[in-house]
């Protein structure tokens, strides 16, 4: 069982960030800003956000049956047989891992979003530390390397 590392360094930056403005904004409401509540609710949602994933149970597991991707909210398993080859996605400054979930295939939200970016599923950049092709190899031979210990 491998467990892919998650960017700490990088979430606990934005937390502090996100820390800093709940607290000026603290600020300027005890000196009468009305402002200051904006900045309170916004950054606030961010250090939930930010607290959640650094300390929770976020993250992608590898295994020989296959893989299983861990969010905020939920916990989804994917098994080798069933996924497809992985490849990157580069969306602005993210990345994704995409691939095809063939047990979805034939539902109609799968085949549009296999329409518009060539793949049904994918793998959140954020959830990933390093680079992200190095994340898609790592998944392409765990992948590559059990299909051929079942035939």
């Amino acid at each position: 069982m491998t467990e892919l590392k998650r960017p700490v360094a990088k979430t606990a930056f934005f937390l502090c960030v996100c820390a800093a403005f709940v607290a000026t904004g603290v600020w300027m409401v005890i000196e009468g800003e009305p402002w200051g509540w904006l900045s309170i609710g916004f950054f606030g949602f961010g250090v939930i956000a930010f607290t959640a994933f650094l300390f929770g149970n976020m993250g992608l597991t590898l295994d020989a049956e296959g893989f299983e991707v861990r969010t905020l909210f939920r916990r989804k398993r994917y098994r080798w047989a069933e996924v497809s080859e992985f490849s990157i996605m580069h969306v602005q400054s993210t990345s994704e891992i995409m691939f095809d979930d063939l047990r979805i295939m034939d539902r109609w939200f799968a085949r549009m979003t296999r329409f518009f970016l060539g793949r049904n599923s994918s793998i959140p950049g954020v959830l990933i530390s390093g680079p992200v092709e190095e994340a898609c190899a790592t998944f392409n031979d765990a992948r590559a390397s059990a299909l051929r210990g079942r035939a």
